[in-house]
């Protein structure tokens, strides 16, 4: 629930607060367990499963006070952040549904390149769900765009998907 004066601040300090625990999160999951015992392993995960989980919430309640604002714009980012989290807590139909959302907002703005990336990340959702043609359909879609505003390091990361979805479904051919 909204708890502030319903400001762009309280927006901002929101979106910052996702942000920050996101990184703690990121921290623990990241973190060297090569040397450390299964017990240390399974606290580092569960540890970054709850940062996840705060900064989730902290990015659903920016995003009320954003669609109060009006501001599309924030809106699209902090929809792609939320999907972002739910494909970390391992739950892409939730990422898929909110990355379809920012996708429309993109749209409509005529923000090609964060359409594109969003095109990617869907294809990223679907493949985690075993979807590989629909993961195919979606990165052929970013790919499409990506070679339409030039950026390769995209390009680069959706071929490398594609590779990795046509291996998955034992397609080495291509």
């Amino acid at each position: 629930p909204i708890r502030g004066d319903g400001s762009p601040e309280e927006a901002t300090t929101l979106s910052n607060l996702g942000f920050l625990y996101r990184s703690y999160g990121d921290g623990w999951k990241n973190r060297n367990l090569a040397r450390e015992s299964d017990r240390q392993k399974s606290e580092a995960l569960k540890n970054a499963q709850t940062y996840y989980r705060d900064a989730l919430n902290a990015y659903q309640n920016a995003l009320m006070v954003i669609r109060k604002l009006g501001d599309r714009a924030s809106e699209s980012a902090t929809l792609n952040n939320i999907a972002g989290l739910y494909l970390e807590l391992n739950q892409p139909a939730s990422a898929l549904e909110a990355y379809e959302l920012a996708l429309t907002l993109y749209r409509e703005g005529g923000d090609r390149a964060s359409e594109a990336t969003t095109r990617h990340n869907i294809g990223v959702a679907h493949a985690r769900q075993g979807q590989y043609l629909e993961a195919l359909a979606s990165y052929e879609e970013a790919l499409k765009i990506t070679q339409t505003t030039g950026d390769r390091p995209t390009q680069a990361s959706i071929l490398r998907n594609i590779g990795s979805a046509y291996a998955k479904q034992g397609d080495y051919r291509r």
